[in-house]
């Protein structure tokens, strides 16, 4: 570790609020260690009582007490593993603000050293409002920067490694992105790290422009692509955008032509085959969204006559004739043909009376009718005990990220409670109670986008290449997945065991997912917030497993 984490809370700060932090970090439990109290304040007391005069007085004074944000949370924490001792750990929270001054001159700050984990931390609560010049705190990204840098540099020379600190690929943590999305990186439920992910595969594949956003569209992105700028924008089935230096600094639009030449010369891939309706093109965005009409209907039509139907009420004609080979949908002047859409290699007029055949015969199990968000919703679904079938769709969204072969995902999946088979043309995977559903009727982004049997492969595939370009990542996802799996286990244990001794009416719906939401928060909360070790957690609570 030796993490420097900024904690920032949402909606308006009362300064009640800012009181009962300043107690916390003070906690006598939490900052005594052998009768020793590691607490300091800069400009202030460290009585949190008088510290929290102080500042209140600092933000009259300049006219600030009113203001959204009263203070500033910071968190500076270090390895377990390396000897750090709570007086060494106090020492190094001194240098960090000591040794900057140009950031934290002026400001009043109280900070107590906790004890009371496996993980020894240091918090520091800063007042906003500088007590000299009363100018507000800034947080510029160049100076979070240089916290992390600081801090890093304090931990070397306590003889504390970290081997991540100067190792580009490994080196996540001093970045400034924000802590919401380093979370979700965490929790395996970032839609930017799954684009990332994407990115770098199709790049090693692509043989041009075109080829390249064609393959990226496969797996559900757009491609805005501009000769004047040296990026290119994706932008995911969410409308969720990000630009390609944003996701890493050298892919710009130059590298990304190099390497696509590259790719050609030294036949790293094989150029896009001709079939018999010609050279397939990238799609433009109209086809791109009329594409994943088409792949919805897919797989709810149950006849020919309803899918015409159906295409219809999204307002497309459509012409569907024996004498010919390929489909025309029309709407205002526009015709598209259905196999320009869709592979031709993969879809033909009877391989889609065989879908509709088999959507008829499994009408009963319905379909996810509302969209997964990638990050927080995916988050809800996944301990949502009151739905099968998104909490199904959740979790094996959640497990094929971090798949890197067939079996893993078997394993995934299991862990979680679920079984999945090869059926003769697809896979069926099962849960508690002989509740069972096809792959088809599981969802990746959106309704618009229904998992396949040949975007299970490709994704896994993907996830091999990553997997082996990025060891550490995919060791930590893979972690991260494991706790996540027993948390979900744990819960459901704690929801039966519920069930089994309510004698009135069992809980159901809305209630039940925020049992087991609120369960799931309990569990996950104290080590993920604060980086304790979860295996001193368990032997604090008493937890099995």
């Amino acid at each position: 570790m030796g993490v420097i984490k900024m904690i920032d809370r949402k909606g308006r700060q009362k300064p009640s609020e800012m009181k009962r932090l300043l107690y916390y970090i003070t906690d006598l439990e939490k900052t005594v260690f052998e009768g020793v109290k590691y607490t300091h304040a800069w400009n202030c007391d460290t009585d949190p009582e008088n510290a929290f005069q102080f500042m209140r007085m600092t933000q009259a004074l300049f006219h600030h007490e009113e203001k959204e944000k009263l203070c500033v949370h910071m968190i500076q924490s270090f390895p377990f593993d390396q000897g750090v001792t709570p007086k060494k750990a106090y020492k190094m929270g001194i240098a960090q603000i000591d040794r900057l001054p140009e950031i934290f001159e002026g400001f009043e700050i109280l900070m107590g050293t906790h004890c009371d984990t496996g993980v020894l931390h240091n918090h520091f609560v800063i007042n906003r409002t500088n007590s000299i010049t009363g100018k507000r705190w800034e947080q510029k990204n160049e100076d979070l920067r240089m916290i992390k840098q600081e801090s890093i540099k304090i931990c070397e020379e306590n003889g504390i490694r970290l081997y991540w600190a100067h190792n580009k690929n490994e080196n996540t943590l001093i970045s400034t992105r924000t802590r919401g999305e380093y979370n979700h990186r965490i929790k395996g439920t970032s839609w930017k790290n799954e684009m990332e992910k994407t990115f770098e595969y199709i790049l090693k594949k692509a043989t041009n422009k075109w080829d390249f956003m064609l393959k990226m569209q496969d797996f559900g992105y757009q491609i805005n692509w501009w000769d004047d700028k040296d990026y290119v924008t994706l932008v995911d089935p969410n409308q969720f955008r990000c630009r390609s230096t944003t996701l890493n600094k050298t892919w710009t639009r130059s590298f990304i032509e190099k390497t696509l030449n590259q790719n050609v010369e030294t036949e790293m891939v094989k150029l896009t085959p001709k079939n018999e309706f010609g050279y397939k093109k990238a799609l433009s965005k109209d086809q791109q969204q009329l594409k994943g009409i088409v792949q919805r209907i897919l797989f709810q039509a149950i006849s020919r006559d309803d899918f015409i139907k159906r295409m219809e009420t999204e307002g497309y004609h459509v012409s569907w004739s024996d004498k010919r080979k390929n489909i025309t949908l029309s709407k205002n002047g526009k015709t598209n043909r259905l196999f320009t859409l869709l592979k031709p290699e993969e879809w033909t007029k009877e391989k889609l009376l065989e879908q509709f055949e088999k959507n008829y015969e499994r009408n009963t199990y319905g379909n996810i009718t509302d969209s997964v968000n990638p990050e927080n919703k995916i988050s809800e679904d996944f301990f949502d005990f009151s739905n099968d079938l998104l909490r199904l769709n959740a979790s094996f969204n959640r497990a094929i990220r971090v798949s890197g072969k067939y079996q893993d995902l078997l394993g995934n999946l299991y862990s979680l409670g679920y079984c999945m088979t090869k059926t003769e043309d697809s896979f069926l995977i099962r849960g508690k109670n002989d509740f069972q559903v096809p792959i088809e009727h599981l969802t990746r982004f959106n309704e618009n986008d229904p998992w396949t049997p040949g975007k299970v492969l490709a994704t896994i595939d993907r996830n091999a290449l990553y997997r082996s370009q990025h060891r550490k990542r995919a060791q930590h996802e893979s972690a991260a997945f494991s706790h996540s799996a027993r948390i979900v286990r744990t819960v459901g244990h704690q929801i039966d065991d519920y069930q089994a001794q309510y004698f009135g009416e069992k809980l159901e719906g809305q209630a039940l997912k925020e049992l087991a939401i609120k369960l799931a928060s309990t569990e996950n909360m104290d080590w993920e917030s604060i980086n304790m070790e979860f295996e001193s957690i368990r032997e604090k609570r008493g937890l099995t497993w």
